[in-house]
């Protein structure tokens, strides 16, 4: 994708690494998107599958978003469909 974050953004806590968790509560029709910034109105960069492991916490959450990396890619998820490993 063109405009996913392949590298760590300035946010300050986000280059320390984090839980790695998997994601839930996700219908495997549908997605989980990977955000530019913490909230539904940021747009989305990447589509992260039902089911997926690998989701690491690279900073502080807040306001039910995490800032995060998968595969990768850097950015923001909702943090109700995230579980531990």
């Amino acid at each position: 994708l063109p405009h996913a974050f392949r590298y760590p953004p300035p946010y300050g806590a986000a280059n320390a690494g984090g839980p790695t968790m998997c994601v839930a509560g996700v219908r495997y029709s549908d997605a989980l998107y990977l955000r530019a910034g913490p909230g539904s109105r940021h747009r989305a960069i990447w589509d992260i599958e039902p089911g997926a492991c690998g989701v690491s916490i690279r900073g502080s959450c807040a306001a039910g978003w995490c800032p995060v990396r998968y595969r990768g890619v850097y950015g923001w998820v909702n943090a109700s469909y995230l579980r531990p490993l």
